[in-house]
């Protein structure tokens, strides 16, 4: 049995906002650094291997390069100037300004695949309602999103089993 199966969803969720926000308010690559560093030591301690981590994380691990070039194209120019072309201006303070938003980005994401993975939607309806006392719209709402993504998950599996019964995945 893991950590996170024993937490209430809403304690998970709550654990999400406590590491992320902090994140999100600030641009600076070392306390990112430090909050992906945890987040990858405590990923099997939750339950969550290293292999399920990198394929849930695919897109964010896509969208990482994606956020950095964006700041490192059209970050403040400041320091020296390695290119320029129109408005891109490659410069030392946009080459920083991009590695921070990088691991920012990770250090935001990994935490909600390591913490939000197999939430039972009930338990989660269960918890809004009951801990937080939230109104049963949002609550129904939540249980809805839940339960919509776990049937993604096991139409996806479905979809791969017979494309590999039919010979057609490798």
């Amino acid at each position: 049995m893991n950590l996170l199966s024993r937490l209430n969803p809403v304690t998970r969720v709550l654990a999400l906002l406590i590491v992320g926000t902090p994140l999100l308010l600030s641009v600076d690559a070392v306390s990112a650094g430090v909050s992906l560093a945890f987040s990858l030591l405590l990923a099997p301690v939750c339950g969550v291997g290293w292999g399920t981590l990198a394929r849930r994380s695919l897109p964010i691990l896509l969208a990482t390069p994606i956020a950095g070039a964006s700041m490192a194209l059209y970050g403040r120019p400041e320091g020296r100037e390695y290119f320029s072309f129109l408005f891109a201006h490659v410069t030392d303070n946009s080459l920083s300004l991009a590695l921070a938003i990088m691991v920012r980005v990770l250090a935001v994401g990994l935490p909600a695949v390591i913490l939000l993975a197999g939430i039972d939607p009930t338990e989660l309806g269960d918890g809004l309602s009951q801990i937080l006392r939230l109104p049963h719209r949002f609550v129904i709402g939540a249980v809805a999103a839940a339960r919509m993504v776990s049937l993604l998950r096991s139409d996806w599996q479905s979809m791969r089993r017979s494309r590999r019964a039919r010979g057609l995945d490798g």
